[in-house]
């Protein structure tokens, strides 16, 4: 049985918050280009190969995954802090939250004593 092979070619090239596909190397614009050539001919340059289109989704989905991981070691590492206003409402949602609790501990307690008291 004869085997049938595709082959298909996908640049995906993420700069200054865009992602964008190209399906060859002529229709990545000239200044793109040139950054392409230069990062791909260094000490620190990889080779993805996707067998079939659902690589594509698959590399989205890894990339989302690994962006999730770099900004969580940020922000573990202390080089990124969260916004100050995402710590102050929490800390106020904190505090009101364990008064809450401990208001509703002691007046659970004092009901308690109340109805063993009356039982008797």
């Amino acid at each position: 049985m004869e085997r049938l092979t595709t082959k298909y070619s996908t640049i995906l090239i993420a700069v200054g918050g865009q992602t964008r596909f190209y399906r060859s190397l002529e229709e990545v614009p000239d200044h793109l280009r040139e950054q392409l050539v230069h990062s791909t001919t260094g000490e620190n340059a990889a080779t993805l190969l996707i067998a079939d289109p659902n690589g594509r989704q698959e590399i989205l989905r890894l990339i989302a995954q690994k962006q999730e991981e770099l900004k969580y070691a940020a922000l573990a590492t202390g080089l990124v802090q969260r916004s100050t206003w995402d710590s102050e409402a929490a800390a106020h949602w904190r505090f009101w939250l364990s008064w809450l609790g401990r208001t509703l501990l002691v007046g659970s307690l004092g009901y308690i004593i109340w109805l063993l008291a009356s039982f008797r």
